[in-house]
């Protein structure tokens, strides 16, 4: 049994995910072609802190779209079915946590609604399941600290 774990102390964009995925394995070709339709990836390898790794960018149209606009692209995507039932449940949790949190049946999505963001959760789910893991751990992530005045 194969387990990912995913360990997202200092952050975890989206594109840094994918990255990550990539490295591990995930195909690189299936990856691009889920997505090419939402953004036009760039892969480089890089060095951070000595240690080698992918960077993955995403140039993508940043106007923001309603979450109908952006199930459009995903459901347009040339990606699995699986990942993009993924994807639309991710994207259908963070428009349940802004309605939350907005106060509002109808969320305004801003950055979250760009063709980058529909890239980097496609691409994640796409990777991810071109791994072939039997399950993924996710440890807590860093939400900040501090005081307001």
């Amino acid at each position: 049994m194969q387990t990912l774990v995913i360990d997202p102390r200092f952050g975890a964009a989206g594109d840094m995910l994918v990255a990550a995925l990539l490295s591990l394995g995930a195909d690189k070709h299936t990856v691009f072609s889920a997505i090419q339709h939402t953004a036009s990836p760039a892969v480089s390898p890089v060095v951070r802190c000595g240690l080698e790794a992918l960077s993955v960018s995403m140039n993508a149209d940043t106007a923001h779209r309603t979450i109908d606009e952006l199930l459009a692209k995903i459901d347009a995507a040339d990606a699995c079915p699986e990942a993009k039932e993924l994807a639309r449940k991710i994207f259908a949790r963070i428009e349940r946590a802004e309605s939350r949190v907005h106060h509002t049946p109808n969320p305004h999505f801003h950055e979250i609604g760009a063709d980058d963001a529909a890239a980097d959760v496609l691409g994640a789910c796409t990777a991810l399941l071109s791994l072939s893991v039997d399950s993924v751990c996710v440890l807590p992530a860093a939400t900040g600290f501090g005081t307001h005045r």
